[in-house]
């Protein structure tokens, strides 16, 4: 599965919007967009994947799954 899809099937279970997503990570809702389309490349650098897991709310297993995307 592509860091896309597994991002947005992961915040879609959360049952959050890209919006409250995005202000919970501090990223950009526009260029998120673009990431969870393919648009985008996933972000590489490890503060921003760390902001990503913790608003998820990854732990263990499935944080490291989405930082070895």
């Amino acid at each position: 599965m592509s860091f896309a899809n597994l991002a947005k099937d992961l915040r879609i279970a959360r049952e959050l919007t890209l919006r409250q997503f995005c202000a919970e990570a501090g990223i950009d809702p526009s260029n998120w967009s673009k990431v969870e389309r393919g648009v985008n490349p996933p972000p590489g650098d490890e503060p921003t994947l760390k902001s990503i897991a913790d608003a998820l709310g990854l732990t263990g297993e499935a944080r490291q799954q989405l930082f070895d995307q």
